[in-house]
């Protein structure tokens, strides 16, 4: 059995196209992970979340996604170890008064990259999980291969992806399809086409769980919603897989 999640990122503003995507989730009976960037969050978005969390306990989960969602260098933890300690206990202790009982202390990194001590620093300040978006190539595969085979836990200055949990370091649950193609202006949507095949890959590689990467912002426009549609219902029809929460998958793997 396969344990499929499905990541909202920049969650901050209540919008039609949040609203609407998580309607069509929840209608459909499937949890959603909603990243919500605790230095922007409105109190309008705030209450419409917590209403979620009251009417669906089951379907909805709130994570945490980065902390201002500001870039430096590459990304927002591509700061120095000071700077990232400051920054992560002022956005854990902002989640945990915005949506208390209700935020699950997972943390998804923003631009997918990071300071490479973000890994021991955040299982340190207490957060339960890290998710962070890893390649799904072949070059990719061999990369993380030889990595985890070293015990590497970073390799030409890239993080080493490992779905064994490694010692000092927080467990790391990882979406592998994306349905952005990219995120220049409106950002381009991956055909129909392409995310089936991905999916099959991921769905044939006897990985444990695949997760799938939704900006609701990007989602403008009946054409990009049928494509969620499509891939959405596409997968329910496995009979092999379970959609579930990302603390789900903590506590399976």
């Amino acid at each position: 059995m396969q344990l499929i999640f499905i990541r909202f990122d920049d969650v901050f503003e209540k919008t039609p196209e949040l609203e609407k995507l998580c309607s069509f989730f929840t209608k459909k009976g499937i949890p959603i992970c909603l990243g919500v960037v605790p230095g922007s969050v409105t109190e309008e978005c705030r209450i419409y979340l917590k209403g979620l969390c009251k009417k669906f306990p089951k379907l909805i989960e709130i994570d945490q996604h980065g902390v201002r969602h500001i870039r430096n260098n590459k990304g927002e933890f591509d700061i120095s170890d000071e700077k990232l300690v400051k920054e992560l206990k002022w956005g854990k202790k902002k989640m945990s008064e915005l949506f208390s009982k209700d935020f699950s202390e997972v943390l998804t990194v923003p631009w997918h990259t990071h300071n490479h001590s973000l890994f021991f620093l955040s299982k340190k300040l207490g957060y339960h999980a890290i998710s962070v978006n890893k390649r799904n190539d072949v070059n990719a595969k061999i990369f993380y291969a030889v990595g985890n085979f070293f015990r590497k836990h970073e390799l030409l200055g890239h993080h080493v992806h490992s779905d064994t949990q490694r010692k000092n370091e927080i467990p790391e649950i990882c979406p592998a399809i994306d349905f952005q193609e990219n995120y220049n202006d409106a950002g381009k949507f991956k055909s129909i086409a392409k995310l089936k095949q991905e999916f099959i890959n991921q769905h044939s590689s006897q990985d444990k769980y695949c997760g799938f990467l939704i900006h609701p912002q990007y989602v403008k426009g009946p054409k990009r919603f049928a494509i969620i549609d499509k891939i959405i219902s596409s997968v329910a029809e496995y009979p092999d897989i379970i959609f579930v929460k990302m603390s789900t998958v903590l506590k399976e793997n």
